[in-house]
């Protein structure tokens, strides 16, 4: 939802602010109220419905492009500290997710796969012998994608080649 600076009050400001915990410019401050996906939802007194680390992002930075993400360094969704904020592409918002290990596919195994370790170590040498992607899908009762996000190290990123 688009948000623009002159559509925030003094009023939503004063409400949003004892919605959080503040405890220091270091750590997290964490929103305490209606969650949706695990990120704060405030609403404006205009009724618009705001993301509350979108919020925040605007109050102290201003207005910004609307296609842009509001991402975290602190990979908290709840946290609303302005200096653990950046604006992101969609991308680069995946791409940090990847690179810091928190999706929750990353490992594979957390999501009860089909796959084990041993069969990673397998496919892997598998690719690297050049194996067409779809011979070794079907070796494992796996879809071709899956097979494709490992080559990519996309999940089971903690298997090393």
């Amino acid at each position: 939802m688009k948000i623009k600076n002159n559509e925030i009050t003094d009023d939503d400001i004063e409400r949003f602010l004892r919605k959080i915990e503040i405890k220091d410019l270091t750590q997290c401050w964490n929103y305490k109220e209606y969650k949706l996906r695990g990120y704060g939802q405030f609403n404006l007194k205009t009724k618009i419905k705001v993301r509350a680390p979108r919020f925040v992002y605007c109050i102290y930075y201003g207005s910004f492009d609307e296609t842009l993400q509001v991402c975290h360094t602190c990979d908290n969704p709840t946290c609303c500290n302005p200096f653990h904020l950046w604006l992101g592409t969609s991308k680069e918002n995946s791409d940090d997710k990847y690179r810091k290990q928190r999706n929750r596919s990353a490992k594979g195994i957390e999501n009860n796969s089909k796959l084990t370790n041993e069969n990673i170590i397998e496919i892997l040498y598998l690719l690297n012998l050049g194996i067409v992607q779809y011979d070794i899908a079907k070796k494992f009762n796996v879809n071709q994608s899956v097979i494709s996000r490992i080559k990519n190290n996309k999940v089971w990123i903690h298997i090393r080649r």
